[in-house]
């Protein structure tokens, strides 16, 4: 009789062996678990942020700066996952887009471990190590988050990053036509004041 992976299988198998973790997602979509190490991962590094940096801000404000901070990164990640699994159906390779969340709510995984590191690192005054430590905390989500997109689509390590920064690409490039047609009318208006 086989064995039913449970959830603490599935962040094991995602912080030891990414691969077998995504696999381990495929066969069984996690998704609210998901959404709950994206809240986990968000209040961690949170709470290691205002741990290193001692800020003085009275409760209400903190909750309301956590529930804006927390709001922002689901926008992100569902807007996001939405955008990927529409590149990618455009290229051929169809998935769940749930499927896909799941995997990316997963891959904030390492965050959690921000509000330790920042205990430890305040705890033997070694504040400027908590910045490199979690530097390499976000490189790892990336990795995962990446590794997410090369497992679901099977596409190339190279595609899969061009597909992770297609936002960013895309974020670019309606600044710069909002940029363009911004400066044809400011210059359309100049040239019919000089006239």
């Amino acid at each position: 009789m086989a064995k039913e992976n449970t959830n603490l299988d599935m962040i094991y198998y995602f912080i030891t062996s990414p691969k077998n973790g995504i696999e381990l997602v495929r066969e069984k979509n996690f998704f609210f678990v998901a959404l709950f190490i994206v809240t986990l991962s968000v209040l961690s590094s949170f709470t290691g942020d205002k741990l290193i940096l001692l800020t003085a801000v009275f409760p209400g404000n903190l909750s309301l700066s956590f529930l804006a901070s927390l709001l922002l990164i689901y926008f992100l990640l569902f807007s996001t996952a939405l955008l990927y699994n529409f590149i990618a159906e455009l290229f051929g390779h169809r998935e769940k887009a749930t499927m896909l969340l799941a995997l990316l709510g997963l891959s904030f995984l390492p965050g959690i471990f921000n509000a330790p590191l920042a205990l430890v690192c305040s705890g033997v005054n070694l504040e400027e190590a908590y910045g490199v430590l979690k530097l390499l905390i976000i490189f790892w989500t990336i990795g995962l988050q990446v590794l997410c997109l090369h497992k679901l689509y099977n596409f190339s390590l190279f595609r899969s990053v061009i597909l992770y920064i297609s936002p960013i690409l895309f974020i670019f490039f309606l600044m710069f036509i909002s940029i363009l047609i911004f400066l044809t009318f400011f210059v359309l208006n100049i040239a019919n004041i000089l006239m």
